[in-house]
């Protein structure tokens, strides 16, 4: 959840760090922070499907499920709502009025929203899945690697990849690994540890062309190869989430802020909050301070 709030810092800022000269700070931001986003979504999903696709699912099971997660938004967005509307009611808007009333069908958080479509179409996608031979799942957790996955790391690509679909995807390829590999063979730690490094060395790469567009060509691309459903990011985040998959570890406190998660995206993500948090508070665009001990300059 840390990495998905630094994606958040940058991606939601009233600065845009694009104008930022190209430099430390501008590779801390762009890579470290806005890529590692990504790569945390990555991960938050792996958590869950991880689990899920290993148990028989039913479409009741699946509605029972959306019913909870449903009660869970719509209490998360009245009552952000509510204190809103009592203590900064400048922030909030008629609009998030009404999404907070129709959380999930009105989209108010993209994550749960896929998520819920997810859960309709796991029944069926396990199934589908789990009646695959070992080659033809593999063959597919391929196609959706190298093709989907691939996309992302052209430049001006159009498809929309963070969506039901792309969790879909993700499943696929999760449960390939688990289904068909991990009974064989468990993938090393020096596996992992290429994997990790494969995914941010690809989203290092391709900073390093937008740089050099940018210093040629004027054109201001951004880190465009860290998207949810590509290939560095689903490398680095599924390799971090094997990695501590198999480790053995219990802790009270750990365990009580992993539980904590889903609010503080939900609180964090709110619009109103937003524009909080990121356009007003946290804001990244500081007149002669130091910001994560990075200088930024007065443009």
């Amino acid at each position: 959840m840390f990495m998905i709030l630094m994606h958040h810092l940058v991606v939601h800022n009233s600065f845009n760090v694009t104008n930022l000269s190209i430099g430390f700070d501008r590779f801390v931001l762009e890579v470290l922070f806005y890529g590692s986003g990504k790569v945390g979504v990555v991960i938050f999903f792996s958590i869950s499907a991880w689990y899920l696709m290993d148990r028989e699912q039913t479409l009741r099971s699946s509605l029972r499920r959306l019913w909870i997660l449903d009660g869970q938004l719509l209490f998360y967005s009245l009552s952000l709502t509510v204190l809103f509307a009592l203590f900064d009611r400048a922030d909030l808007t008629l609009l998030d009025v009404v999404k907070s009333v129709l959380p999930l069908t009105m989209g108010r958080w993209w994550y749960m929203r896929s998520y819920a479509g997810f859960l309709l179409l796991l029944p069926f996608l396990r199934e589908g899945l789990y009646r695959l031979s070992d080659r033809q799942h593999l063959l597919l957790a391929l196609v959706v690697a190298v093709v989907w996955g691939g996309l992302p790391l052209l430049p001006m690509s159009h498809i929309e990849l963070e969506s039901t679909f792309g969790f879909v995807a993700l499943a696929a390829i999760l449960s390939a690994y688990k289904w068909r590999i991990l009974p064989r063979k468990r993938l090393g730690n020096r596996a992992i540890a290429g994997m990790v490094g494969s995914g941010y060395g690809i989203i290092v790469c391709c900073w390093l062309v937008s740089c050099l567009a940018q210093r040629l060509l004027g054109a201001k691309t951004g880190t465009w190869a860290a998207m949810t459903i590509s290939l560095p990011s689903m490398l680095a985040g599924f390799g971090l989430f094997l990695f501590f998959e198999r480790m053995e570890f219990r802790n009270r406190a750990v365990n009580a802020v992993a539980g904590c998660a889903v609010a503080v995206y939900l609180i964090t993500e709110y619009m109103p909050m937003i524009h909080l948090l990121w356009k007003k508070t946290f804001t990244l665009a500081l007149r002669e301070h130091v910001w994560v001990g990075f200088p930024t300059r007065r443009r």
